[in-house]
């Protein structure tokens, strides 16, 4: 059995029991969420909400800024900070913003060379096994940049269509 951890006269678990229901005004009708809440509501990791609390680009709209007799740390740790409906907003559109959204393009257009990454995607290869099949085809255009100190050197594959074709045919 673990004992809980003693923080002055109260336990830790006692303190954070304490400031669970904090709302910033009792007339208001505001939801007040801790870290993790916020983090989960707004659909990123509570290391995530650390990070941009930490640099600055959201700023919680309430911080509990008291520590414990004997200490100079905050007593809460993250958990000092409290997020409103505002700001579980203001979060949601920061993470919209954010995410990279994906067009509803096609991967490949009609006409033009295949990269490597295409036809791993339209074959549901990975794109060693793609290098693999097409490095030593013929009609393939092979884009060498030459190594320098000590460094490889590094070929972007082209892929015609016609040649994708081939290897296809003769591998099914």
């Amino acid at each position: 059995m673990t004992r809980p951890k003693i923080v002055g006269q109260r336990s830790e678990a006692d303190i954070r029991k304490m400031f669970a229901d904090i709302r910033p005004n009792p007339d208001q009708k505001q939801h007040v969420f801790g870290l993790k809440q916020a983090a989960a509501m707004s659909g990123i990791s509570d290391g995530l909400l650390i990070l941009w609390i930490q640099t600055g680009r959201i700023k919680p709209s309430q911080e509990n800024s008291f520590s414990l007799p004997g200490s100079t740390e905050p007593a809460l740790g993250w958990d000092r900070y409290l997020f409103n409906d505002e700001d579980i907003a203001k979060l949601r559109s920061m993470v919209e913003q954010t995410t990279v959204k994906k067009s509803k393009q096609p991967a490949h257009v009609k006409g033009a060379h295949y990269t490597v990454q295409e036809l791993a995607v339209e074959w549901g290869l990975g794109v060693d096994k793609i290098r693999e099949l097409f490095e030593k085809e013929p009609g393939v255009i092979k884009l060498a940049g030459p190594a320098s100190k000590g460094k490889r050197a590094y070929v972007t594959l082209r892929i015609p269509e016609k040649v994708a074709e081939r290897v296809q045919r003769r591998n099914s």
